[in-house]
């Protein structure tokens, strides 16, 4: 199990825009919806997501999912 801090400083490793685009993986938007808000393709999004789940060291979408609520990057309603 990571700590606190290793997690917190993996969150700090995250550009502006791979925030972005981990809310809204987070809020259960598809690539292609993702692509549409930012005006970038969907190949571009699906390497946006494979480099968030390298860089915070997860292996599937759950994986952000749970970093993001971790991290208050989405909140539970």
């Amino acid at each position: 199990m990571k700590s606190n801090t290793v997690e917190s400083s993996l969150l700090e490793t995250l550009s502006r825009r791979e925030r972005e685009i981990l809310r809204f993986v987070a809020e259960g938007k598809s690539s292609r919806e993702i692509a549409e808000e930012f005006l970038l393709s969907s190949k571009t999004v699906d390497t946006y997501r494979s480099r968030l789940m390298r860089k915070i060291k997860v292996k599937n979408a759950a994986g952000l999912i749970k970093f993001a609520i971790q991290h208050r990057i989405i909140k539970l309603e």
